[in-house]
C-alpha cells in the first residue's frame, strides 16, 4: 500500500523527508538499508514499532517480508507487539503474533502487551492476546495485573474475558489491593458487580487495612457504597488507625455516603482509635454539611476524644466557621461553647489563639464566656493580645472584654502587648481603657517602664503620651 499523506499520517512525512544532506529515505534505499534501524524520533522507535503504532498493517507486512527483526525493542523495552498492544492495533497485534512475535514480552518497566491492552480497555486485543495463549496473571512491578488494570478503569468486557481466561480473581498487588478494592475505590460500579457476581472476596483488606467499602466511601462513590452494603460488607471493618468506613467518608465531605451507611445502622458517635467521632473528623476537615447531617442524627457535639478536644474546639482552631456555626445551632450548643481543653482552652480561647476573627466573632455572638482563663491564666483578651491579633481585641472589648484582667503573675492584656511590642494592640487598650499603672510579670512593672526595657521607641512614645507627667512609676 502506498503511503501518502492521506494513508500514511505522519509517517509520510518520514518516507518523503530528506535528511540534513538531502537525502531522502528513498535514495538512501537506492544504496541499501537497514529497515530494523531505529530512529531517536519517539524513543528510540523503528520502523516497524512505528508502523505497527500506526496500525499500518501492510507496512508491517511488507517489513517482515523484508527481514525486520519482530522482537527488537525500543529504549524502554517495548516491541513492536508491545506497542501495537497498547495502541488498540487488533490487526497488526494477530499478524505480528502469527509471525512468531513474543508474547509474553516484559518492558525495562514491566508491561507486557496483554497488561497495556488491559489497562488501555482495547477488547479485542485483548482478546486475540488471550486466544494466543499469553499468560495472564503477569504483574507489574507494583503487583498490578491485568485484572486490577482492567477492573480499575472500568473495562468490563475485559474483566469477563480476563476472568474467562483464568485470571486470579483475588491476586493482590504489593499494597495487598484486589482487582475489587481496585474497582470500588475508582468507582467502577459495573465492575465491582460483576466481580461480586463472580465470588470476588468482598471483605478483604489491604495491606494497609483498606476493604472495598472503606476505599468506596473515602472517595464518596454511592452506588458503589450501596451496591457493597447491599452485598453484605462488613460496616465494621477498620482501618489501623480505628477509622470506619463513616470515619472516612464524614471527613471528606461525601454526604450522600453518609446518609446511606447511617441508614444501614452505622453508629452515629463510633470512634476511632484517637476517639474521635465521625463528627470529629468531618469537623476537623470543615465538612459543615456532614457536621449538620450528623448532629440531626443525634451525633454528640459534647464528647471528647482522648486528647480532650470536641469537635467544636477542633474546628475553631482550624477556623472552620460554618462548622463551629453549625454546633452551635445544636441542642446542646450552650453545653459545649464554654467545654475546655485540659489545658483550660476554650473554643473562644483557641479561635483567639490562632487569630481565627470570624470563628471569634460566631462565639462571641453564641454568647461563649469572654472571661473563662486556661490553666495559666490567659484569657481569650490576653492571649490575642500577645499574638497581635488586634481585630480580635477591639470586637472583645467592643463586647465587654475586662481589660484589666490579670494573669497569675500580675500581668495584664496590655503589659502583655507592650513585651511582646504589638504597638497596635496597646493602642486599642489604651484607648479604651487599660490601667497604665497595673504592674506585673517577672520584675513588676508597670506597661511604660516595660516598654523602655523593651527598645521599641513608638512604644515608649505611645504610651509617654498618655502618661506625659512621668517616665517611671
Amino acid at each position: 500500500m502506498p503511503i501518502t499523506p492521506s494513508t500514511g499520517g505522519e509517517l509520510a512525512g518520514w518516507v518523503d523527508g530528506s535528511n540534513m544532506d538531502g537525502w531522502t529515505p528513498l535514495m538512501a534505499g537506492k544504496n541499501g538499508v537497514n529497515i530494523s534501524t531505529q530512529s531517536p524520533k519517539g524513543g528510540m522507535n523503528n520502523a516497524l514499532q512505528l508502523a505497527s503504532i500506526a496500525g499500518h498493517l501492510e507496512i508491517v507486512r511488507v517489513l517482515i517480508k523484508n527481514g525486520a527483526a519482530i522482537n527488537v525493542t525500543d529504549e524502554d523495552g517495548d516491541t513492536a507487539l508491545s506497542s501495537a498492544a497498547e495502541y488498540g492495533r487488533t490487526d497488526v497485534v494477530a499478524f505480528l503474533i502469527e509471525k512468531g512475535a513474543d508474547r509474553d514480552v516484559v518492558s525495562d518497566r514491566g508491561w507486557t502487551p496483554l497488561l497495556r491492552a488491559s489497562s488501555n480497555g482495547h477488547t479485542e486485543v485483548v482478546r486475540a492476546l488471550l486466544e494466543a495463549g499469553v499468560t495472564v496473571n503477569k504483574q507489574l512491578p507494583d503487583g498490578s495485573g491485568a485484572l486490577q488494570l482492567a477492573a480499575g478503569r472500568g473495562h468490563l468486557t475485559v474483566v469477563e474475558l480476563l476472568l474467562d481466561s483464568g485470571a486470579l480473581m483475588n491476586l493482590v498487588d504489593s499494597a495487598g489491593d484486589s482487582p475489587l478494592i481496585v474497582a470500588a475505590r475508582h468507582g467502577q460500579t459495573d465492575a465491582v458487580k460483576f466481580l461480586l457476581e463472580k465470588g470476588a472476596a468482598i471483605d478483604l483488606a489491604s495491606r494497609n487495612g483498606w476493604t472495598s467499602l472503606l476505599g468506596a466511601s473515602e472517595n464518596g462513590h454511592v452506588d458503589v457504597v450501596s451496591l457493597l452494603l447491599a452485598k453484605g460488607a462488613n460496616v465494621n471493618k477498620r482501618l489501623p488507625n480505628g477509622s470506619t468506613a463513616l470515619h472516612v467518608a464524614a471527613s471528606n465531605g461525601h454526604l450522600q455516603v453518609v446518609k446511606l451507611l447511617l441508614e444501614f445502622g452505622v453508629p452515629v458517635d463510633v470512634v476511632n482509635g484517637d476517639g474521635d467521632t465521625p463528627l470529629f473528623v468531618a469537623a476537623a476537615s470543615g465538612r459543615a454539611s456532614v457536621v449538620k447531617l450528623l448532629i440531626e442524627r443525634g451525633a454528640s457535639v459534647v464528647l471528647t476524644n482522648h486528647s480532650g478536644w470536641t469537635a467544636a474546639i477542633k474546628a475553631a482552631e482550624l477556623g472552620h466557621r460554618a462548622v463551629v456555626k453549625a454546633v452551635l445551632k445544636s441542642n446542646t450548643a450552650m453545653k459545649v461553647i464554654d467545654m475546655q481543653l485540659p489545658s483550660g482552652a476554650t473554643a473562644l480561647n483557641v479561635a483567639c489563639e490562632h487569630g481565627r476573627f470570624d470563628v471569634v466573632v460566631a462565639l462571641v455572638n453564641a454568647g461563649a464566656d469572654l472571661e473563662l482563663a486556661d490553666s495559666e491564666g490567659y484569657t481569650p483578651l490576653i492571649t490575642a493580645a500577645q499574638l497581635g491579633y488586634s481585630d480580635i481585641i477591639q470586637l472583645l472589648v467592643n463586647r465587654g472584654a475586662d481589660v484589666n484582667v490579670q494573669l497569675p503573675s500580675g500581668g495584664t492584656a496590655l503589659l502583655t502587648a507592650v513585651w511582646h511590642r504589638r504597638l497596635a494592640v496597646v493602642r486599642i487598650l489604651l484607648d479604651t481603657g487599660a490601667d497604665i499603672d497595673l504592674c506585673g510579670d517577672f520584675q513588676n512593672w508597670p506597661p511604660l517602664t516595660a516598654a523602655y526595657f523593651s527598645g521599641f521607641s513608638d512604644l515608649v512614645q505611645l504610651i509617654y503620651e498618655r502618661v506625659p507627667d512621668r517616665l517611671f512609676n
